[in-house]
């Protein structure tokens, strides 16, 4: 996107769901090439900061009506402004970030294999979904956007994060996951830290070990359950 304010406002060279972009009809997998998806991938981050710039104008503009609240005798104000300060902090911003579900590694496997299925955690259709009220960050406040979703500026970075964890560490992998891919997976593992540290893919299982659809067994979901009580019995008193 090249405007907020415009959800269709879009430089088309950049567009992952165009074909001549190596988007391809789905379900059939689309095939990009390394020089798009960098340019792709840069173009994103520059519209994170924008989004960041965003968030952050809201966040002191609240900040600045409150200070001048607090600091200010404003008795002696006329009621328009004592009222636009008042309405100022007060005001809950929201933020309505569209076209989210654009990972090309949704629809180009060859990019990140496994036997994950077409799309995404959310959709089999991530190019359609781009567009619709559900979506990753769809609607937020600015503070949700910056604590959560904006890469730039969350501190929910697990790579990171796992950095400060010593404690003994079970890390578990669903192989077929939608959106975590393997890439992601063996950065996780990498980070691990603890020098008690187990590292597992279940190889068929998807994002939450579920059952296939409108079946009521999860056989992903007992071998996670099974690994999970003798991980934490080799280690403690159960």
């Amino acid at each position: 996107m090249t405007d907020e304010a415009d959800v269709f406002a879009s430089d088309e060279t950049l567009d992952m769901y165009l074909p001549r972009n190596g988007f391809a009809p789905p379900p059939s997998w689309s095939k990009y090439d390394d020089a798009f998806v960098a340019r792709f991938r840069q173009a994103q981050m520059a519209r994170v900061s924008r989004l960041d710039a965003m968030a952050r104008s809201y966040v002191e503009a609240g900040r600045r009506a409150a200070r001048a609240l607090k600091a200010e005798d404003l008795s002696s104000r006329p009621d328009e402004e004592r009222r636009g300060l008042a309405r100022r902090k007060a005001f809950q911003p929201v933020m309505v970030v569209y076209r989210t579900m654009a990972n090309p590694d949704y629809v180009d496997r060859s990019r990140d294999p496994s036997p994950r299925q077409y799309g995404s955690l959310l959709s089999d259709r991530p190019d359609l979904m781009n567009w619709q009220l559900l979506g990753f960050g769809r609607i937020c406040t600015p503070r949700a956007w910056l604590s959560t979703w904006s890469s730039r500026s969350s501190q929910a970075d697990m790579v990171a994060n796992l950095a400060h964890v010593t404690t003994p560490s079970l890390m578990v992998h669903a192989g077929a996951d939608r959106e975590i891919h393997p890439r992601a997976q063996r950065a996780l593992d990498a980070a691990v830290v603890a020098d008690d540290r187990t590292c597992v893919t279940l190889e068929d299982a998807r994002h939450y070990f579920e059952p296939d659809f409108g079946e009521a067994r999860a056989p992903e979901r007992a071998k996670l359950g099974a690994l999970l009580v003798s991980w934490l019995r080799e280690r403690f008193e159960l």
